[in-house]
């Protein structure tokens, strides 16, 4: 926060400087930082992800820059050692994220798996129980939010009244990250 002040100090325009710089290095690390082999594996792209492990061993300067990945891969080698514990890991990953997928792709949910299902029925009984207590005060900051908003929207402000504006724009927002945050508590 204090380098931000000095750079609000040293350069009056500095809104334009400071809320580009997190975009410009999201962008540049798009193309610096390659995927990660377990992301690519588990969709399906072998082949990439030995490429990306191939990099990551000369960078960090590794002796080991051949990887067999999966068994039936194109590239396959005879690899030694904890190369090969490497290779079965990356391999049980890889199996397990296709299983998960595929059961994911065959599982549609439903209401009726709250009833069904004896972790999700009792998940849910805990959620409406601990709901009871907290339902009047996200009522009220959800009414103090809707209030708020509706009295701005309606009644019409003048220039010499905009603190009153200011005031109401504030509450209104009181309550909306009340009611938000006291959501996230509940669930």
């Amino acid at each position: 926060m204090l380098a931000f002040l000095w750079v609000a100090y040293l350069y009056p325009s500095w809104r334009h400087f400071i809320t580009t710089i997190p975009g410009i290095l999201g962008f540049v690390f798009l193309y610096i930082v390659p995927e990660s082999p377990r992301w690519l594996l588990s969709r399906g792209k072998p082949d990439s992800a030995e490429e990306v492990m191939q990099k990551l061993s000369r960078w960090n300067g590794s002796p080991h820059t051949e990887y067999a990945l999966l068994p039936g891969n194109a590239k396959e080698r005879q690899d030694e050692g904890h190369q090969n514990e490497n290779r079965l890991m990356l391999q049980q990953n890889y199996e397990y994220a296709q299983q998960e997928q595929d059961a994911s792709r065959d599982e549609e949910g439903s209401i009726i798996d709250l009833i069904r299902k004896p972790v999700l029925r009792y998940r849910a009984a805990i959620l409406s129980l601990q709901w009871a207590g907290r339902r009047r005060t996200l009522v009220c900051f959800m009414g103090l939010a809707a209030l708020c908003m509706f009295v701005m929207y309606i009644v019409s402000f003048g220039q010499d009244r905009s603190n009153y504006k200011l005031t109401l724009l504030v509450f209104g927002k009181l309550g909306i990250c009340g009611a938000f945050d006291l959501i996230y508590v509940l669930s």
